[in-house]
């Protein structure tokens, strides 16, 4: 790590400490490099590790500071989120009412995508691990509901631009995102709440199989989640909404057999 710390430029450092925080971050790292000097016979190398040191001082604290100001951004997002499905006077009814559930979803689908990053996401799921926590169960309900509104809409988002992309390069640019029947079926169940899947998949149209939807959502997983940082909250996120999708859908193959 201090090998590559050491090759990377001013303008790199900032990404390469951000993807390596937690070493980066810990006063061990540091005593390491000191370690490292004192051994070196190098003076050269011992300038550089000397410089090291100080650039990742002072890129750790930009980077704090950038990670405090998102965080905060990220909290007033979620908040601001969550109030659209209030009534009037600002109190929250649980269950929440079609209409609140409308407006929670289409406060989320207002945003691009790209708006709800890992800072986003990991903030959401803290807010509901202490709601639950503080055994807030009205509040949970509300959070889960905007998590998997959420997880709809991006990894339907994320599937629909990866389509795009495949249908472009085979197609040399002509096709503009098309799919198959069982693919548009799955990426609708993305986007629809999770109450609605069973009635959805008990009636399926013609040229639409289970099996075919599982499919679907195996392959999901694997060019869309594993796609994603490894260990990330969102990874989790979207794999744990994809494996309820897959939950009804292997439900219905038992009921077919």
């Amino acid at each position: 790590m201090i090998d590559k710390l050491s090759n990377a430029t001013i303008q790199e450092l900032p990404m390469a400490v951000s993807a390596a925080i937690k070493v980066v971050g810990s006063p061990s790292f540091f005593i390491r490099i000191a370690e490292r000097s004192d051994m070196s016979t190098s003076t050269t190398e011992r300038a550089l590790l000397s410089s090291l040191a100080s650039n990742l001082s002072a890129t750790l604290q930009a980077v704090v500071e950038t990670s405090e100001t998102k965080a905060e951004e990220a909290s007033l997002l979620v908040e601001s989120i969550i109030k659209t499905c209030s009534e009037p006077d600002g109190e929250f009814i649980v269950p929440l009412k079609s209409s609140s559930k409308l407006s929670l979803k289409s406060a989320i689908l207002s945003h691009p995508p790209h708006v709800f990053d890992e800072t986003f996401v990991s903030t959401l799921d803290s807010w509901l691990n202490k709601a639950a926590k503080d055994e807030l169960d009205g509040l949970v309900i509300i959070l889960q509901t905007a998590m998997q509104y959420y997880a709809g809409y991006v990894v339907s988002e994320a599937r629909r631009e990866l389509v795009k992309k495949v249908v472009e390069e085979v197609g040399g640019g002509e096709g503009g995102g098309e799919e198959t029947e069982e693919g548009r079926f799955f990426d609708e169940m993305l986007r629809s709440d999770p109450e609605r899947w069973r009635g959805m998949v008990g009636e399926l149209p013609e040229g639409v199989e289970i099996g075919g939807l599982i499919g679907e959502a195996q392959r999901t997983v694997e060019s869309v989640v594993l796609g994603l940082e490894n260990g990330s909250v969102r990874q989790r996120v979207w794999a744990e909404y994809l494996r309820e999708v897959v939950g009804v859908l292997e439900e219905r193959r038992k009921e077919e057999e």
